[in-house]
């Protein structure tokens, strides 16, 4: 790309920007790593802190507890304020009922007799 083109295209503030930003991607990729060093002295070993180790403790038994309880319980989970099961059909005939029960009159349309010759 000639120079002057290149000037007239990053004379836009977007442009200038975006042309920025994709040099130092391309500088990043394609660096040569650093050489490694060894390091002089070993890294020490830091204990945990004791709240650390608090937090350790907490989240094993709480994960403990929930396991448990997980194998324990009752599959599908609790049951809170249960209903009692509505009847299991139509109930039977109380005194002086005659329709709508097990046991009950139904009236049924008879077609009328055929005339006899």
């Amino acid at each position: 790309m000639p120079q002057a083109r290149r000037r007239e295209i990053l004379a836009v503030p977007a442009l200038r920007r975006a042309a920025a930003a994709f040099a130092l991607i391309l500088r990043s990729r394609f660096r040569r790593p650093a050489a490694r060093t060894v390091p002089s002295e070993p890294a020490r070993y830091r204990p945990i802190s004791p709240r650390r180790r608090l937090l350790i403790l907490a989240l094993a038994v709480a994960t403990a507890v929930s396991i448990v309880l997980l194998l324990v319980g009752e599959p599908g989970g609790a049951r809170l304020a249960q209903r009692p099961p509505p009847p299991a059909g139509p109930a039977l005939c109380s005194e002086g009922q005659s329709s709508g029960c097990v046991g009950g009159l139904a009236r049924v349309i008879v077609p009328a007799p055929a005339a006899s010759r």
